[in-house]
């Protein structure tokens, strides 16, 4: 088996497997490179712009379902880049200090996981393995988040992300606790993401199309067009009248 060693950890054989299958289905040669713990990209990331191979990271000190689960997590994001799935860019705001340009890059970042990852997520349950170990990290983060650094828009907009983000993927109990620790401290924020978790649920996260409407309806809500657009196979919707017109063009059924 081709991918029986992955970063020096042994790898099971039903995951070898679809390890294999899934760089014959995406045509592309992948190799795979460790991610420092101390990294600003979390468990893992995929790079589709490397060449002559696309690139998995991951940290390599998980438990060992949870590494697998990890690099199939990445494998996934290539197969949705692959299918076509939509993906986010953030508009260059030339009076914004490089630092302030990666922070809103890592907000456009985090819109775009709230959405593609509840697809990949899909993916991994129904392959037989479970993202749980990486939900329960992302509840106890937010759960130790020091609130007071919410000072400007951007900041509570990240946070909304997170939060809604724990709505949609962490056990009940979870997303019942985060919210009822943020509740007293900015009640605007809960709403703000109880509101915006349930306009996803809505709408069809495991199709591309389905996902454009998700991002559409995610970047209204939260009014961040200023800053936000959604790619799509070649085109760029830079506003939401695009996007939906798009949409309504193609006989989207979701389409408001």
């Amino acid at each position: 088996m081709i991918y029986q060693k992955i970063l020096g950890r042994d790898i099971s054989e039903k995951t070898a497997v679809e390890i294999e299958r899934i760089c014959n289905y995406i045509q592309h040669p992948v190799v795979f490179n460790e991610l420092p713990e101390n990294n600003p990209y979390g468990f893992g990331r995929a790079d589709w712009f490397a060449e002559p191979n696309w690139i998995v990271f991951s940290i390599t000190n998980l438990p060992q379902p949870f590494f697998e689960a990890n690099l199939l997590h990445e494998l996934y994001h290539l197969c949705q880049y692959y299918e076509g799935f939509p993906m986010t860019q953030t508009k260059v705001q030339p009076r914004l200090s490089p630092k302030d340009q990666g922070f809103l890059d890592r907000i456009g970042s985090a819109s775009a996981s709230l959405v593609l990852d509840l697809d990949v997520c899909d993916r991994i349950k129904k392959f037989g393995l479970s993202s749980g170990y990486f939900f329960d990290i992302r509840y106890h983060q937010v759960m130790s988040f020091h609130f007071d650094r919410l000072t400007y828009r951007d900041d509570q907009v990240s946070m909304i992300l997170r939060i809604a983000g724990i709505i949609l993927q962490n056990d009940p109990w979870q997303a019942r606790n985060v919210i009822q620790h943020y509740h007293s401290k900015n009640k605007y924020i809960t709403q703000r993401a109880q509101k915006l978790a349930s306009r996803i649920k809505r709408y069809d996260h495991n199709s591309p199309k389905g996902c454009i409407k998700c991002l559409t309806v995610m970047y209204d809500y939260l009014k961040i067009w200023d800053w936000q657009t959604i790619t799509f196979r070649g085109a760029v919707f830079p506003d939401s009248q695009a996007a939906n017109t798009f949409l309504g063009n193609c006989g989207h059924p979701d389409r408001e």
